[in-house]
Formats: structure tokens, sequence, C-alpha cells
């Protein structure tokens, strides 16, 4: 993969970058999901993302907030409630 964004290092890096959603109270915090942010280089190629497995449906560029809100309408579909 292409260097990305690490926010821990404060510059571009080779590494993995991941979305997650997280719900948390004073007492626990639980991880809902988990997703793989890919880089503008693999998103431009369908026939990459094919062969690496990615679902359709994560085909094309997403921002990382487009991602987290995907990712909370998918889990309230899923029946998980946030109060």
């Amino acid at each position: 993969m292409p260097p990305q964004y690490a926010s821990t290092l404060g510059k571009k890096a080779n590494c993995q970058t991941l979305l997650s959603v997280i719900l948390a109270s004073r007492e626990v915090q639980l991880m809902l999901s988990l997703r793989l942010l890919l880089p503008d280089v693999w998103t431009a190629d369908p026939a990459r993302l094919k062969r690496a497995g990615v679902p359709p449906e994560h085909y094309g560029t997403w921002t990382k907030p487009e991602m987290a809100i995907d990712e909370i309408d998918r889990l309230c579909a899923a029946g998980v409630c946030f109060g």
C-alpha cells in the first residue's frame, strides 16, 4: 500500500488505517465495527479491488466521514440502538 496519513505519527507512513465505531459507556466500551480505509490507488482500480476480495458495495472513494455515517447506518439497520 502507498503511504497514508498516520495520525499517531503526524505524517504519511506505510501503515493501514482503520475506521472504528465504538459504543462506550462509563462501565464498558464495545467495538461494533472496523473498516479498512483503502487508498485512492486501490479504489481507482476495480480489478485490484476484486482480486483483493473487497465487497462491491465498498468500491469507490470514501472519505472517513462518509464511511462513519455508512457504518452507523448499517449498525442501526442491524438493530443496534444508540442512546
